[in-house]
């Protein structure tokens, strides 16, 4: 059996501290931990929590000032089990929870596990409004059967996953929030715990899954299913940090996946992928076909689009075969510097350049020589209805702002540009599956 350190974090949750500890109390097995983190509440916290020091392992006390981080890389250094579990202090978790989060940490490549977590984007007062209970009549019909959650289509907020987007694995670090989340001990140590540089709310659970993730496999699973006592919340000052922190997330994970995917978090990615789609269908309906490199061994050629591929797509060489793969947004599924040289289509003149700069990074990571023509064609008609949508990619968090002291663009012969990264860019790679 998988052995627990139970991580609770709490910060002024006197309310729901009750609730919190005894779901959590009624599950652990006789070899697990459960630590109990109180970050200097100044409620009556920490007594109610003293009042369980039977069913707790280790009571700590800490000051993090708001770095939410810090308090909980404080608590992981009390645990000695396999697998951490994190839970904030106004969350009810399911009754098996912590079944099926042992079981699926029996396989040693899963490296974290995620679930559901209901009315998180709720006050008290709007969650008694939607559902015309009182709050604790509706907890306790919760805890008889937690699957009543599902009938409220209201509380699917942004920590209710789509099924459809736990299809990529390498992608779950996107909706890892810890509300209730597992991170294997090791591999926690490993990766340095959660960034300390977050001293604000938003943003350092999912780098932290970033990072997770390019080690294992973080499994999303609908059976890990927990409630969000709602309370009020200071939505402004929570979305001004937030921001902040994407920043500085974007400055340190330089790639395309991550923007597209973790960047954009107040916009749902199928929006983002909507608006670019529109801007190929636009590009294909205003050009001929591309024209077609000739590979070498060890090369790859970038292609925007076509009649045929409408979301992109790459040829490639390795070891005398040529093959093609076809991509969204171009992140392609190749471990680093796979290739010797890259080539970038003619058209990638028709770009926005918030797009281009991406492309241009992923390219980067690719290969070790990056070529553009020097023969642009002419910039594409794209309709002018499409143009706010391609404002918004920019204004939304303002990627190419923080990129564009990034790149250079030198002479490599008489037909192509070289694409190289300024020296003073600092760049932090993406690791990827190798195509077998």
């Amino acid at each position: 059996m998988v052995d627990l350190s139970v991580i609770l974090v709490n910060k002024n949750r006197e309310a729901a501290l009750t609730k919190s500890i005894e779901a959590i109390i009624k599950q652990l097995q006789p070899d697990d931990e459960f630590i109990v983190i109180d970050d200097h509440s100044d409620d009556g916290s920490l007594e109610l929590i003293k009042r369980y020091k039977d069913g707790i392992t280790h009571i700590v006390t800490y000051n993090s000032y708001g770095n939410r981080g810090k308090c909980r890389n404080y608590a992981a250094s009390y645990s000695s089990k396999k697998v951490l579990v994190y839970i904030d202090a106004d969350v009810i978790i399911g009754p098996e929870n912590l079944k099926h989060v042992r079981k699926l940490h029996e396989e040693e490549d899963v490296v974290g596990t995620i679930g559901n977590v209901f009315s998180y984007e709720h006050d008290h007062k709007q969650f008694e409004f939607m559902t015309g209970q009182k709050l604790e009549e509706f907890i306790d019909s919760v805890e008889k059967n937690f699957r009543i959650l599902a009938k409220y289509d209201s509380f699917f907020d942004a920590s209710y996953f789509d099924p459809s987007l736990a299809e990529n694995e390498m992608a779950n670090w996107q909706l890892y929030f810890t509300y209730f989340a597992s991170a294997r001990k090791d591999i926690f140590d490993k990766i340095g715990g959660f960034d300390e540089n977050f001293d604000k709310w938003g943003g350092e659970d999912m780098e932290f899954a970033y990072r997770l993730n390019k080690e294992g496999r973080i499994v999303v699973s609908d059976k890990i299913i927990s409630f969000h006592r709602p309370h009020a919340r200071n939505v402004f000052y929570n979305e001004q940090s937030n921001v902040n922190n994407v920043y500085y997330i974007l400055k340190k994970h330089v790639n395309f996946e991550f923007e597209l995917l973790g960047g954009w978090r107040h916009i749902p990615s199928q929006k983002i992928i909507s608006w670019i789609r529109q801007v190929f269908s636009d590009i294909a309906k205003n050009k001929t076909t591309e024209k077609r490199i000739i590979l070498k061994d060890r090369e790859i050629a970038l292609y925007f689009t076509d009649r045929d591929h409408t979301d992109g797509y790459v040829e490639y060489c390795i070891s005398g075969r040529q093959s093609s793969y076809e991509l969204f947004g171009f992140a392609i599924p190749f471990a680093n510097k796979t290739f010797d040289k890259l080539y970038i289509s003619e058209y990638y003149s028709y770009l926005p350049e918030s797009i281009l700069s991406l492309v241009f990074q992923e390219a980067l990571r690719l290969a070790n020589v990056v070529l553009v023509p020097k023969q642009r064609v002419k910039a594409s008609k794209i309709p002018v209805e499409v143009m706010p949508k391609l404002n918004m990619l920019l204004v939304c968090f303002n990627a190419l702002a923080i990129r564009c002291s990034l790149f250079e663009i030198n002479d490599y012969n008489e037909e192509y540009y070289q694409i190289q990264w300024k020296d003073k860019a600092q760049v932090n790679l993406t690791k990827t599956v190798t195509i077998e």
